[in-house]
């Protein structure tokens, strides 16, 4: 029989480290199902305007993630409190902004300094407004090259063409792959397996390098790493791996 299947078995006698991997198991377990219930924390909005267009701003962006406030000022105190991520103010004057093609100090951005997620918004709240601005910049360009073509045409076009279902959509990925949402769940979930991970291989590796230095002096430090300590530090990885790759398959399947 290998050295490695002796290191295995022997390892897997001892109640201890038994338990210890099912307590690795169990916190992996843990750790995954808390962090897929992390959701995106919301951004906060007050519209000031109070027109047709901002209406239509705030319907789309409370689709995505957007909460509306009733005023400014509890804007600002829900930000400092934490429980919105940032906010943002549709200022008055919003509409005929639109209407001139000029959205210039039109919004206001409130952040705090725990803020994670307000270029995320920001770029958003911006893309749902400038879209209001698209059939009078198109219709900008139309008349400046002398075509003769109505801005009531232009706009029935692009109102044709949302109706559609080709809207603007929202959909945060990260660089892995991942939606926004899940990565804290990901951090959770691989900072609890590396200390659980340490604590666990720890005193065991420490037992397997004194065990080979103890045979060392009896056969010599080279056999006792390769029949002693290669295998048993090998046997533990392998035990640990097995015991992550099943708490995290069963807060999956879970």
């Amino acid at each position: 029989m290998s050295f490695f299947l002796l290191a295995l078995k022997r390892r897997l006698r001892s109640a201890g480290f038994v338990l210890m991997l099912l307590l690795l198991a169990l916190c992996v377990f843990a750790a995954a199902a808390v962090g897929g219930r992390v959701e995106m924390s919301p951004c906060a909005l007050v519209d000031e305007d109070g027109s047709d267009l901002s209406q239509k701003v705030c319907d789309e962006l409370t689709e995505n993630n957007f909460v509306m406030c009733p005023d400014r000022e509890e804007l600002y105190r829900a930000v400092s409190m934490g429980k919105f991520d940032c906010g943002v103010v549709i200022k008055a004057g919003f509409a005929e902004g639109v209407e001139n093609c000029d959205l210039t100090d039109s919004a206001v951005m409130v952040t705090s300094p725990v803020s994670i997620l307000g270029e995320v918004y920001k770029a958003h709240a911006m893309g749902s407004m400038y879209r209001l601005m698209a059939p009078g910049l198109s219709y900008s360009v139309i008349r400046d090259q002398g075509l003769d073509l109505s801005y009531e045409a232009v706009e029935r076009e692009f109102v044709d063409y949302l109706a559609g279902g080709d809207r603007f959509t929202f959909d945060v990925k990260s660089a892995r792959g991942a939606s926004l949402e899940n990565i804290y769940g990901e951090k959770l979930m691989q900072a609890a397996m590396a200390l659980l991970g340490f604590a666990l291989l720890y005193p065991s590796a420490r037992s397997a390098v004194r065990e080979s230095l103890r045979r060392s002096a009896a056969i010599g430090g080279e056999k006792a790493a390769r029949a002693v300590l290669i295998p048993d530090l090998a046997a533990q990885l392998l035990c640990c791996l097995a015991a992550g790759v099943i708490g995290l398959m069963t807060a999956e399947r879970a």
